[in-house]
Order: structure tokens, then sequence, then C-alpha cells
């Protein structure tokens, strides 16, 4: 499955210590220059959106949306969680090109 694809791509990211897991860990790779990708959880609340995507644009680090707060939760072993950031900008890349292929249609729709 290729949502299995990217949540295993992140796992490994975790465990080579390139993920950001959290409000505060999100917002400090963001804000320090780091973050390369920032994924946020499909059931995350609107100000929580609102928020880490002000932040993204500002700071000019891509954003998607993927998963859920439970399913980023498992992967790295926090519970439920609304927000990671990639760290690294080979795996940026890999998870985005991953997560492309699992949508088929893009933004278009």
């Amino acid at each position: 499955m290729n949502q299995d694809r990217v949540l295993s791509s992140l796992s490994l990211c975790k465990k080579a210590g390139l993920l950001a897991c959290g409000e505060l860990q999100v917002e400090e790779a963001v804000k320090s220059g780091k973050g390369q990708l920032v994924i946020l959880a499909a059931d995350a609340g609107g100000r929580v959106k609102k928020d880490v995507t002000d932040m993204c644009n500002c700071y000019q680090v891509e954003i998607r949306e993927y998963g859920t707060r439970d399913s980023l939760g498992q992967v790295t072993g926090k519970g439920y969680l609304s927000q990671v950031c990639v760290t690294d900008k080979k795996f940026s890349e890999s998870i985005t090109q991953k997560m492309e292929v699992s949508n088929g249609k893009n933004e278009d729709s």
C-alpha cells in the first residue's frame, strides 16, 4: 500500500533522528531553518492547521496534509500527533514523491 510506504518512510526517518515530532519540536525545526517538510494530520484542528500553515508559509517550508493523528502517532511512538517535520532534504523529497503517488490526482481535485 502506498500509504504504508509513506508511513514506513516516516518511521525510518524517526529512527534516523531526522524527524521533529509535535508542536514545539516542529516549530523549532522550522524556525531554525532545519525543517524541510512539515506533515500535518488531516484530522488536526482548524487552529492547528492555520497556525502551522502560516508558519510554514512565513519560513518557506513545504507543508503537506497526510494521514491522521493516530497514524502519525503510531509511526512516531507518541500516541496522537498532529504534526511532524522532516529535517533531511533527501528524506523529504522521497516522502513527497510517495505522497504524490499515493494521492494520484495531486491538488487539482
